[in-house]
């Protein structure tokens, strides 16, 4: 997305600069032969070569303004760009050369690309030069590379009409919309056309077949439904042809009675350029551990409905987001790693929440920066079930009217020579105690690595985590693939409101050791990390 950005800014510059310059440079030839040394008083900006008239100069040097050609910035900043670097100089091919490159660059700094600068014929005894500015227009429009995704499609998506005005902004807004679903990928590269003031576009396009299928395995489970993930799943990334997407993902672990959960997600991109997503789940779990036998089911169904800010070809991206969840909850061995931290009550709660949230992220030269922050609020009783009683048989004390907040702050940076240092930054705060589904856990590889999974869950918690990584090599020439190795330390201190059966309301933990990870883009994926607890807590 960014590279398309770039490559568009360069040609649409390069077609400002180039295309007409020949036609610029046989008009100044002609000035040339009526100059006798006069000195440059002012500039005048036209819309069209019929607006062109001679303009009477002022003691001071100004920019004349035609009234139909509108100024994407403040006029007094090109007045003084133009007067710091040509007041008081001659009038020749050289100087007239650089005053139109000077327009460009100003139009260029308040976004507008798309234009062609003219130095049309014109009488200049005063001392006032005449540039015409005029928009680049499509001359020709040629798609290519399209295998599984119509060009149709991309058409429709980009907006691109021949003779119309290339409008710069809307192009790479559009470019970049497209490439927001993975299996397909589209560039534009302009070029001069072969009319004056024209441009060729062409759209190449790289897709692959929209339909994939994965299988994976992980220890990311806890003690009460078995630690070994089994998952397989089908994406479908042109989700009943609308270029939409959909994924299943079925998970169990080494007995299928014991636990299995599904996973459905839809992602629509809309018309208008927002982002539309629902999600929905299912688990079942038959535990028998430590002599205990129970048995839970969850349910879980959400809509997300996402409003990026544009630009959306920049590197610095924003979103803001709202939606709702619904959540059917039995047990808490979902969400616990050891049975301590259960209430072994057979209970039903429903659980509803409103969502909130924005996301960041920023490209620099030598950083990239997330940023993410949620709030969840509860504030009604919807369904039965959703009681102080049925919150309070899966954790004590909790209540259906709540809110709490979280967030999220990395950064990684790469040095110059490749290594990388990432920090990343989470915390939760909420107003009460809330059901284990809400509650920030603590402990395992999303968190502090050398813990068992969920080992401490809070009502309140912060984590830290740090990576030092080596750069990235490359075992298979003919793949792309990487292989990083790394360091890293975590910290992840919780507290909660109410202690549970004699355990302590807060924790601290500790975990450091090493890592790697190894992609072939996009067909394998393996991470590894050994961690190792610097604090013991009783309940690991």
């Amino acid at each position: 997305m960014r590279c398309t950005f770039y490559l568009a800014r360069l040609l649409i510059l390069f077609l400002s600069l180039s295309a007409e310059r020949l036609s610029a440079e046989e008009n100044v030839r002609e000035l040339e032969e009526h100059l006798d040394g006069i000195g440059i008083k002012g500039v005048a900006l036209f819309a069209d070569t019929l607006s062109v008239q001679p303009m009477a100069s002022n003691e001071s040097f100004r920019v004349y303004l035609d009234s139909n050609l509108p100024c994407p910035g403040p006029v007094g900043v090109l007045e003084s760009k133009l007067l710091s670097q040509f007041e008081n100089q001659f009038i020749n091919q050289k100087t007239l050369l650089s005053i139109r490159s000077a327009i460009l660059q100003y139009y260029a700094k308040y976004g507008e690309h798309g234009v062609y600068v003219e130095i049309p014929e014109q009488d200049i005894s005063t001392g006032v030069v005449a540039f015409v500015l005029a928009p680049v227009k499509v001359q020709e429009v040629d798609y290519q590379g399209n295998q599984w995704f119509s060009r149709s499609r991309v058409e429709k998506a980009l907006q691109v009409e021949t003779g119309e005005k290339l409008n710069e902004p809307l192009l790479l807004n559009n470019v970049a919309w497209l490439n927001q679903n993975p299996f397909h990928y589209s560039e534009v590269v302009l070029s001069p056309g072969t009319r004056t003031g024209n441009t060729n576009v062409e759209v190449i396009t790289k897709d692959r077949f929209p339909l994939r299928f994965y299988v994976g395995a992980d220890n990311t489970g806890v003690e009460s439904t078995g630690k070994t993930r089994f998952f397989c799943g089908m994406t479908w990334g042109d989700a009943f042809f609308v270029d939409d997407f959909l994924n299943y993902q079925f998970t169990s672990n080494n007995h299928y009675d014991s636990f299995h959960a599904h996973a459905v997600n839809y992602t629509s991109y809309l018309p208008w350029q927002h982002i539309f997503m629902l999600y929905g789940g299912y688990a079942e779990i038959h535990t028998d551990t430590s002599g205990f036998h129970g048995q839970g089911k969850e349910a879980q169904a959400s809509f997300r409905y996402k409003i990026p800010f544009k630009p959306l070809y920049t590197n610095f991206q924003q979103q803001l987001y709202f939606g709702l969840d619904y959540k059917y909850e039995t047990s808490a061995l979902f969400f616990v790693s050891t049975l301590d931290f259960a209430q072994l009550n057979n209970a039903i709660a429903n659980l509803t929440q409103w969502v909130l949230g924005y996301q960041l992220e920023t490209h620099m030269s030598s950083h990239q920066v997330t940023f993410q922050s949620d709030f969840y609020l509860s504030p009604l009783s919807w369904f039965p079930h959703q009681t102080r009683n049925a919150y309070g048989q899966l954790r004590s004390h909790a209540i259906p009217y709540y809110c709490y907040g979280t967030i999220a702050l990395g950064d990684i940076y790469t040095f110059p020579n490749k290594i990388a240092l990432s920090a990343l930054l989470r915390a939760q705060a909420a107003s009460g105690a809330l059901l284990p589904s809400e509650q920030f856990k603590l402990g395992g590889y999303n968190s502090v690595r050398g813990y068992e999974e969920s080992v401490f869950i809070s009502d309140n918690g912060i984590c830290l985590n740090f990576e030092l990584r080596t750069p990235p090599l490359s075992l298979l020439k003919t793949r792309k693939d990487q292989l990083t190795f790394l360091a890293f330390i975590d910290y992840g201190w919780g507290y909660n409101f109410y202690s549970f059966d004699g355990i302590e309301k807060t924790a601290v933990l500790w975990g450091i050791g090493p890592g790697a990870r190894y992609n072939v883009n996009p067909y394998c994926s393996l991470r590894v990390d050994y961690g190792f607890k610097l604090n013991n807590v009783p309940f690991d």
